[in-house]
């Protein structure tokens, strides 16, 4: 009696069990649409991980981490997909020709993508980052870099008469870049005409020899580049900041699967003897 007992509660309990496992949601509710379909903060985290971790605004947060206006937005994203879908299979999209030829030219970019990975993980070591991270220091280290403002006209001529107004009292030269200055990038009030802080190799020669051998808050005559004549104004000049391994070492990585991928592909190609018919 005592073991029917016992047999029927651990039937009984693991029943329990199963039926709880099967209808427990994974992660907790965050939304729900479509007369209760329910979106858990799993599902968001999963499908957006790339993206979250991209992001120096959500990157390594929890979903109850993430700003309310960000949750808000993947939500809406993620259920917008989700009725796409269902409207697309509802209107039998996937047995369209169009849908079939760009499934085959999404699944070649994929193949293209993986090969590429691939190649990538044996071609870029740790090691290999490490050793550009030491030529970086070698060649960066005790160098120097200056904030300079500009000016930039097409003759010489606008440049002399600029450069006159600039010693004329009470004169602004954040006033005479917006007034003046013909580098669309930089010719308004936020910007004033500033590069900001630059190593000497960021500058084209003429405007980096001229900015370097100035003084802080000197103003120059007429440079003349390839971009036309410069008026020069040097705001400040500071020791260049060598950042960390760890700092560093994921833009090192990237720039070294740059390179690394244009060097692949480029033999794939010399491989390949291509001979033009035209």
């Amino acid at each position: 009696m005592v073991k029917k007992s016992i047999i029927a509660f651990l039937s009984i309990t693991l029943i329990s069990i199963m039926v709880f496992a099967a209808t427990k949601d994974k992660g907790n509710v965050v939304a729900t649409y479509s007369g209760g379909r329910k979106v858990t903060e799993e599902d968001i985290m999963k499908t957006f991980s790339a993206d979250l971790e991209n992001s120096p605004l959500t990157k390594g947060k929890k979903f109850s981490e993430l700003d309310k206006n960000i949750k808000e937005y993947l939500i809406n994203n993620y259920v917008k997909d989700k009725l796409l879908l269902k409207e697309a299979s509802k209107q039998g999209v996937e047995k369209t020709k169009s849908y079939k030829k760009m499934l085959k030219i999404a699944k070649e970019k994929i193949l293209f993508q993986e090969l590429l990975e691939k190649h990538l993980k044996k071609a870029i070591t740790d090691k290999e980052v490490r050793e550009e991270y030491d030529r970086y220091v070698k060649k960066y280290e005790g160098q120097k870099e200056v904030d300079t403002s500009h000016i930039l006209v097409k003759t010489e001529e606008e440049a002399k008469e600029i450069r006159k107004k600039v010693n004329k009292k009470g004169s602004n030269f954040v006033d005479l870049v917006v007034k003046y200055s013909q580098d669309e990038k930089s010719n308004n009030k936020e910007i004033g005409g500033n590069f900001g802080y630059r190593l000497k190799e960021y500058f084209v020669k003429p405007y980096g020899d001229k900015a370097f051998s100035m003084k802080t808050g000197e103003v120059s005559e007429p440079v003349k580049t390839e971009f036309g004549y410069h008026i020069i104004k040097k705001n400040g000049e500071r020791k260049h900041n060598i950042y960390s391994y760890e700092e560093g070492k994921d833009f090192l990585k990237a720039r070294l699967r740059q390179v690394e991928t244009q060097k692949y592909i480029k033999s794939l190609l010399e491989k390949a003897k291509i001979e033009m018919k035209f």
